[in-house]
């Protein structure tokens, strides 16, 4: 009769042990979860900076470009005088 009579406390310490588990892998998951949390933050900030870079990058190269434009421009009408000058000066 004891061993019958104490038959919900032993099934309360299993229950309460099987709760101490399940808490303990929350735990555990939890901070997982808090670190891939805190990685994708770092690795959105990276990407974020990358793309701020590429972004300061093209605007860069295109206003290169519009002065590579200019000064390519500049270089045949230069050419053009010059060719006007020979022809003045060789005729």
């Amino acid at each position: 009769m004891c061993v019958v009579g104490y038959g919900w406390l032993v099934n309360s310490i299993e229950c309460a042990g099987k709760l101490e588990e399940a808490i303990d892998r929350l735990k555990k998951e939890t901070n997982q979860r808090k670190e891939v949390e805190v990685k994708e933050k770092a690795t959105t900030n990276e990407a974020r900076k990358l793309q701020r870079r590429f972004d300061d990058m093209s605007l860069a190269r295109l206003a290169d470009q519009k002065a590579l434009e200019g000064c390519a421009t500049r270089c045949k009408e230069l050419e053009d005088k010059l060719a006007k000058a020979d022809e003045q000066v060789f005729t």
